[in-house]
């Protein structure tokens, strides 16, 4: 079933209606058949991710409503999080109705606003879209994250239309909820990491600072701060130990294991109830039932099998989950623990333990790179301590505090300042081994190296006497040999144009050298197309230091991400059309040319260093095969179009150019058009931008002299191949190319 759910989540689109008529047959077959049984499960898991992913496709937001004011009503389900104060937002009731559309989970930012409160009714003003993100290749899918969370739509409120009104305050499980986090916050006052004590009480992470956030994920233990597997499994588990030893006078009518494994079901769903009942916990709980069958019901069961039946209980509850990262984490941890255990005695119990855990970690790392494109080198260390820290002192302390706050109130204050101080003892250590510059690794893994990286550690964790362990080292040499980006020939070279939204950040590489032109936008909500996408990006094409760094200008839709790049690549040349607005930047000059690899670069422009300002100032520069040529423009308006008409006329014959100005009218005249008459012209502006581009009228123009358009908004990333010898090509475009049933058209 899990191969069928994963093979329906590889399509472009839902698939034909015509396919149940193969997955019937298959069933049918099933019966007579005992050999096509396995494609039956597998035609099973397939059809149930169908109708599941169809039921929520169904209910997205239509595109006729998207960028339309509507007056909504629906409860706060998320504290907000970040500068941007993003919440989750559960719409049930729109007035007036819109064209059908029913509403459902949505995530909205408000940054103005007054604090929400968990599970407070509001009626807001909202304008949304369908769930979109930004689409560039090996990074992180948000829109593939928003299906997987069963968003129907993102958006902002509109508190300048209407007023946003409070219609309640909270009530039953969010109400409990709320009452926790306020006790914690009530109890610690501010303290340092009490944002993470509100984790492990309610699930509730938006209270955690950046820098929580980054030495939990430099050291891989960011698991300790979800209330998941690991938390819910360790509640239930004190809770079987301590019912059954308290059980002696109730063993008369109920056996102690029985009584015992439904005191710690009860006593785990208290706690998930407290998360919320996120899809974590729902995943914990499926498989703390499966593993209490066993004493439920009186028998026995086998550890694998218990193991199968979880994984069966969670797809047919939810065969989205198979999109999710903690999916595959927590039953592979499972799985490798269980792989671990076979034929393995004779040792002690804390070797046993330690073993254990380390292999667990670096098991898993063919998991974490998949799906977040590095692992933590640090992280067995890191979780060798801090995971009994965390879950025999930390997480007993807090769930005390929250259980006494009622009865004992001065009792539960102690507790949860304990709490905080334990994991404040610990934190030092998790902050040193964060700050280590090997602390993560980044390589850049095909599906092919994470497949040897997984086999090897296979071998390694293998019982003695298993044949060809020896490969291990072969297949770990194979992985970690530093491996040479594919690069284009001499006289070649290659564009990627990011998807960064409204802004721009090109990456060129020739066969020895790169180049990066501008670094899209940082937002005051938080958000770093720098630090978020370009960097993430150069280090999956396994750049750690760029030739050359050009910001075309001081705009921030081309400079802002400038810091988050810097922070983790170097460059050993600097460039700014205003220089005096990018720190320690050199000045573009016009005519400064230069070769790399037989590929010409030329500075075209600004005409002069302060004779030109903001769009006009723009570094414009032109890449040059033997036969075709690419013309990078920035956010070059009419007067900077007349210097390159009058003083480069020459060079303006080209045949890929990125689209002055994201397509305004203030940019792209008709004689510049004329001169430059591109085969492919590039258009980087952001999804239904508050500035309307590019202009209609802009794009007829480029169309009426034949030129293609392309545009980041529907083709995603895009990569282009300038061969030594012939025209460019459009090579990848992401959006397009790696297209998936969550993917918005």
């Amino acid at each position: 079933m899990t191969a069928g759910a994963v093979m329906l989540f590889q399509l472009p689109g839902l698939p034909a209606e015509v396919w149940w008529l193969g997955i019937l047959s298959l069933f049918l077959l099933a019966w007579r058949w005992p050999l096509v049984r396995f494609p039956a499960f597998v035609a099973l898991g397939f059809g149930l991710a169908w109708m599941s992913a169809g039921a929520h496709l169904s209910g997205w937001l239509p595109a006729e409503l998207e960028g339309r004011t509507l007056i909504v009503e629906g409860e706060v389900a998320s504290l907000p999080s970040g500068a941007s104060r993003r919440f989750d937002f559960a719409i049930d009731r729109i007035d007036p109705p819109a064209n059908g559309w029913a509403g459902g989970r949505v995530r909205l930012g408000w940054s103005d606003g007054p604090p929400v409160r968990l599970g407070e009714r509001w009626r807001f003003a909202v304008r949304l879209k369908a769930p979109r993100g930004f689409s560039n290749p090996g990074l992180f899918d948000y829109e593939r994250w928003l299906f997987q969370q069963g968003h129907v739509a993102t958006g902002y409120v509109r508190d300048r239309e209407q007023v946003p009104s409070r219609l309640a305050g909270p009530a039953g499980l969010s109400a409990w909820r709320q009452s926790v986090i306020d006790q914690v916050a009530a109890s610690l006052d501010g303290a340092p990491l009490h944002g993470v004590i509100v984790a492990l009480a309610a699930g509730e992470r938006s209270a955690m600072t950046a820098d929580e956030w980054e030495v939990f994920r430099a050291t891989g233990t960011g698991h300790l701060v979800a209330i998941s597997g690991l938390h819910v499994g360790l509640v239930a588990g004190l809770l079987f130990l301590l019912a059954r030893r308290l059980s002696g006078r109730w063993n008369l009518r109920w056996p102690a294991p029985r009584l015992a494994a439904f005191v710690a079901l009860t006593g785990a769903c208290l706690y998930a109830a407290l998360a919320g009942f996120s899809l974590p916990t729902q995943r914990a709980l499926v498989m703390l039932v499966v593993a209490f069958l066993g004493p439920i019901l009186g028998r026995g069961i086998a550890p694998t099998q218990g193991l199968s039946l979880a994984l069966l209980a969670v797809l047919l509850i939810d065969p989205v989950a198979v999109l999710a990262p903690g999916f595959w984490l927590s039953f592979g941890a499972v799985a490798v623990i269980l792989f671990l255990a076979v034929g393995r005695d004779g040792h002690a119990a804390w070797w046993r333990w330690g073993r254990v855990h380390i292999l667990v970690s670096v098991g898993l790392a063919p998991l974490s790179l998949l799906w977040f494109a590095q692992t933590s080198l640090v992280a067995p260390l890191a979780n060798l301590v801090a995971v009994p820290w965390v879950s025999l002192v930390v997480v007993p302390l807090t769930l005390l505090g929250v259980v006494l706050a009622w009865v004992a109130e001065p009792v539960s204050e102690w507790a949860l300042r304990e709490a905080a101080a334990m994991l404040a003892g610990m934190w030092p250590l998790l902050a040193r081994l964060a700050d280590l510059g090997w602390a993560s690794w980044q390589p850049s893994l095909s599906g092919t190296g994470l497949f040897a990286l997984a086999l090897a550690f296979l071998l390694l964790a293998a019982p003695r006497g298993w044949p060809a362990r020896w490969l291990a080292v072969p297949l770990l040499l194979s992985v970690l040999w530093p491996r040479v980006e594919p690069a284009p020939e001499t006289g070649a070279f290659e564009l990627t144009v990011l998807d960064v939204g409204q802004g721009l950040s090109a990456f060129i590489r020739t066969a020895n050298h790169t180049l990066l032109y501008d670094t899209g936008p940082s937002y005051r909500g938080g958000f770093d197309a720098g630090a978020r996408i370009v960097l993430p990006y150069l280090r999956t094409r396994g750049v750690g230091t760029l030739d050359t760094l050009i910001v075309s200008h001081g705009d921030n839709d081309h400079r802002g991400g400038l810091e988050g790049v810097l922070a983790g690549v170097g460059t050993r040349r600097l460039l700014s059309g205003e220089p005096d607005r990018v720190p320690s930047a050199s000045p573009c000059r016009d005519g400064e040319s230069w070769v790399w690899d037989g590929v010409r670069f030329d500075i075209l422009g600004p005409a002069a260093i302060g004779a030109a300002s903001g769009n006009d100032a723009s570094c414009v520069l032109r890449v040059a095969t033997r036969d075709d040529a690419l013309l990078l423009t920035a956010d070059l308006e009419a007067s900077g179009e007349d210097h390159l008409l009058t003083g480069h006329s020459g060079a303006l014959p080209v045949g890929v150019l990125q689209v002055p100005h994201h397509g305004s009218a203030s940019s792209s005249q008709p004689a510049f058009v004329a001169a430059s008459r591109p085969r492919i012209a590039i258009v980087t502006a952001g999804y239904r931008n508050a500035f309307g581009l590019p202009r209609a009228d802009i794009i007829d123009r480029y169309r009426a002299l034949g030129a293609t358009i392309r545009d980041t908004r529907s083709d995603g990333a895009l990569t282009l191949t300038f061969p030594a010898s012939g025209p460019a090509r459009v090579a990848h475009a992401q959006r397009i190319d790696a297209r998936r049933i969550w993917t918005p058209n």
